[in-house]
């Protein structure tokens, strides 16, 4: 998927690649309100506990906050909360960049009490407000992900106008089968780019009041369950990029973060190689594979240099939505002078 968002960004004009100050002063000040040591501070994430929303617990539960610095580009930002009745401890442990106008963070759940914790529901590890102003609308830049079909991957916008809401999650457990989980959120002048960091089941809700803001919740679909002494379990990750000016040069800083903080390196430093492209012959007509000979022809110019066949997706008679533990990988075929 990564290899996909680069090229996306990549795509559009390359404009200017460094932060401005503006946008530097921008994602200082939102982290400095939204992980301050107030417990009175709005902040980006909520969830339910015994039927009660954190809005509410959190104005009453223990709150320490800790900062360290990582390293010269990175920052941790910790805000510890604790309940004193359960023993329930929510952690926040978010990362800011200072060559990049990005925030991260994930929380961690963990039940440091002698008994099953209430109910915990509806954990979304981003639930944050933006606002615009007086002219102009929300636009949700957004893409389909990989259902295997020739739109995969597919650009769209989204208006969101008054008391809009638009809701985009996955499909089947797998991160990017139906959508990818990564947007850029545009209003007039500014706007942040948001990414859900889960290699399951995720779920995104845009809501539009009917003034000026939107409500932006996003993480795992479905959270429903209780902690056993000891227990603890973290939600998904979430990153925010903030941007002032066009939409599609925050598309390129965004790719330039990814491979400075997020691209495996090998030992000497640098970027691996490519190491396996995907292809399908329903998609190219000029492949022809054929799983039961352990062949494939390729008669289109260049060729490549091998080609992994995944045979038989459904066994005959089986019916589709029953033969995945049936499915095996297939050969890797390479080229000689007839074969690729």
């Amino acid at each position: 998927m990564l290899e996909v968002l680069i090229l996306m960004a990549m795509s559009h004009p390359a404009c200017s690649m460094a932060a401005t100050p503006d946008e530097t002063h921008d994602t200082a000040a939102w982290i400095s309100s939204a992980f301050s040591a107030d417990p009175r501070a709005q902040r980006p994430f909520s969830f339910a506990c015994g039927g009660k929303s954190s809005a509410e617990l959190l104005k009453g539960w223990k709150l320490e906050r800790g900062e360290r610095r990582l390293d010269d580009a990175r920052t941790e930002h910790t805000l510890t909360c604790t309940d004193p009745a359960t023993g329930l401890i929510v952690r926040c442990v978010a990362v800011a960049y200072s060559d990049f106008p990005t925030v991260e963070w994930t929380l961690y759940f963990k039940n440091a009490g002698s008994a099953e914790t209430p109910m915990l529901a509806d954990l979304l590890p981003l639930d944050a407000r933006f606002e615009r102003g007086a002219e102009g609308e929300f636009v949700l830049h957004h893409h389909m992900g990989s259902p295997c079909t020739p739109s995969d991957y597919q650009p769209f916008q989204t208006v969101l106008g008054p008391t809009i809401e638009k809701r985009i999650a996955t499909a089947g457990g797998r991160s990017s089968n139906s959508d990818l989980p990564y947007f850029n959120l545009e209003w007039p002048g500014r706007g942040v780019v948001i990414a859900v960091g889960w290699p399951g089941q995720w779920a995104a809700r845009f809501a539009r009041d009917q003034a000026a803001g939107l409500q932006v919740g996003a993480g795992q679909e479905l959270t429903h369950f209780t902690l056993h002494p000891g227990e603890e379990v973290r939600t998904p990750l979430i990153v925010l990029q903030f941007y002032r000016g066009d939409w599609t040069r925050a598309q390129n800083i965004w790719r330039r973060w990814m491979l400075a903080h997020n691209l495996p390196r090998t030992r000497d430093g640098k970027p691996p190689p490519p190491m396996l492209t995907s292809c399908s012959g329903g998609f190219f007509p000029g492949l022809k594979c054929d799983a039961g000979a352990n062949s494939a022809s390729w008669t289109p110019s260049p060729r490549p240099a091998s080609n992994w066949i995944s045979g038989g997706w459904t066994p005959v008679g089986i019916p589709a939505e029953t033969a995945g533990p049936r499915l095996a990988p297939g050969p890797l075929i390479r080229p000689d002078s007839r074969t690729a």
